[in-house]
């Protein structure tokens, strides 16, 4: 196997590890969430956790938006 190839699958194997934590996050909080639970766990890293919560954030409804 080639140095640059190498070098794609280790890049290849971090990318995938970090989306399966995001995920893992993700999930997490989404329980969290409907359970109303606090988190027992915080993420490796504050900002990245401020990051993920605004980028996933619903978007805020008005009452009587016609759903449920």
């Amino acid at each position: 196997m080639s140095t640059n190839a190498r070098a794609r699958a280790s890049r290849v194997i971090g990318w995938l590890l970090e989306t399966w934590a995001e995920l893992n996050y993700l999930q997490r909080r989404l329980t969290e969430l409907q359970m109303q639970t606090p988190s027992l766990r915080a993420p490796p890293d504050s900002s990245e956790r401020k990051q993920l919560e605004r980028m996933y954030a619903l978007p805020a409804r008005e009452p009587g938006h016609g759903l449920g």
